[in-house]
């Protein structure tokens, strides 16, 4: 619920990022991230594996997602 004193996040970002923790059930990984995660953050690449395209709801195109390499 939206109203006084209630912090919610909405939008795109949220949206993509919702839909995006939902195929962490699909291919069996705790921690899925986006391309633009790992593309800005420093080191990332080092921690996490591509685990490819995927559709999501709301987007065109599929999604590059990738999961928390395991140490």
């Amino acid at each position: 619920a939206m109203g006084r004193g209630v912090n919610t996040a909405v939008g795109e970002a949220v949206n993509l990022t919702f839909r995006i923790e939902g195929l962490t059930r699909q291919l069996g990984v705790p921690v899925l991230v986006g391309s633009g995660f790992v593309h800005q953050m420093p080191g990332a690449s080092g921690v996490f594996d591509a685990k490819g395209p995927h559709l999501v709801k709301g987007q065109p195109d599929p999604v590059d997602v990738y999961g928390l390499r395991e140490l």
